[in-house]
């Protein structure tokens, strides 16, 4: 699973390098979804916690600007996305412990929206519930100058904020949208995991807002989790305050989601970062099947369930799924090999 086979297994067409990359504007202009991946492989040597931290704190901060392109800093790549008087949101997938974003990435996220000059307490990572944040190894953090961490819920007394009193209806799929969305953010940046779904095929960009509303087990047996994807990802509230996604494919669970199953788990050691939430998610769609081809798997397109949402996605206008439109970007960092 080096760059060189997952270009050849993907995307090769598409890739090209990061240096000398046009702005955001003139990328717009050609009509592609950019996704980078950042890849370091000194994350497989384990090493200790302060130099885990460095590593994904560079990875996001690297990943960020090259998607911007062009000679821009970190600073200036951060000030694209958002503004000093924000209130972020950053939406977490920690339903399932094993398979979360790793704790560093989020600080990194933390740390550039301080570039925006945005406080660290109007910063505000979040998920359905206080227990599944603190299963995934975060610590709830409801005061104080520091990064705000709790779930739309949590236990009785808690004072969470929980969810609207009214429900959105988008044809058959009705919910209560979190509050933490609908009310205390102005932007949010989407920090998924890559793995298998039992329901939808895949759980990535798209499917992360089923946690960010209070009835998604309504949804997951119901033709491929479609389309409630859809219809959730095109809530306002989401679909205009989401400013960024930042994917953590440290690992890559390829079969046997979305419950955490480490037998099924491929290590990749990097992060995706696009705006394209259909985009993120076709590339995310191509690294899973590298991974079950390599195991004599099916291609998820080719089981029951697929990913129908994706394709849905792209035909509503929420992004593309033609990879003839999606300009990879792959940036390594650290020790280049096999892995």
């Amino acid at each position: 699973m080096d760059r060189r086979g997952f270009l050849r297994a993907s995307l090769s067409a598409a890739a090209v390098s990061s240096a000398g990359l046009p702005g955001m504007a003139a990328f717009a202009q050609e009509g592609k979804s950019r996704v980078v991946v950042v890849r370091n492989l000194a994350l497989a040597a384990e090493p200790g916690e302060s130099v885990v931290r460095r590593i994904f704190s560079e990875m996001v901060h690297e990943g960020v600007r090259a998607f911007v392109g062009g000679e821009v800093t970190r600073e200036e790549a951060w000030r694209r996305f958002l503004k000093p008087e924000d209130i972020v949101g950053v939406k977490l997938n920690a339903i399932a412990a094993g398979v979360v974003p790793h704790p560093d990435i989020v600080d990194a996220i933390a740390a550039g929206a301080v570039m925006c000059g945005i406080p660290r307490n109007h910063v505000i990572v979040f998920d359905k519930e206080d227990r599944d944040l603190e299963k995934g190894g975060y610590t709830i953090n409801k005061g104080g100058s520091d990064v705000q961490c709790y779930g739309t819920v949590g236990p009785p007394g808690s004072g969470n904020p929980g969810y609207e009193e009214r429900q959105t209806f988008r044809g058959d799929t009705a919910y209560k949208l979190s509050r933490i969305v609908s009310r205390q953010c102005t932007a949010l940046v989407n920090v998924p995991v890559l793995k298998d779904h039992c329901w939808a095929g895949l759980t990535c960009a798209l499917k992360n807002h089923f946690g960010s509303i209070d009835n998604p087990n309504a949804f997951h047996k119901v033709n491929h989790c479609t389309p409630a994807i859809i219809d959730v990802g095109r809530d306002a509230n989401i679909r205009t305050k989401q400013r960024l996604i930042i994917c953590d494919a440290k690992a890559i669970q390829y079969e046997g989601g979305p419950s955490f199953k480490p037998q099924y788990l491929q290590p990749y050691y990097a992060i995706l970062v696009g705006t394209d939430p259909v985009a993120v998610d076709t590339v995310a769609m191509q690294l899973i099947d590298m991974c079950r081809v390599k195991r004599g798997l099916v291609r998820l397109l080719q089981r029951n369930p697929e990913p129908v949402h994706i394709a849905e996605a792209a035909k509503q206008g929420m992004g593309t799924n033609d990879l003839s439109r999606i300009e990879l970007v792959v940036k390594e960092l650290g020790p280049k090999g096999k892995q």
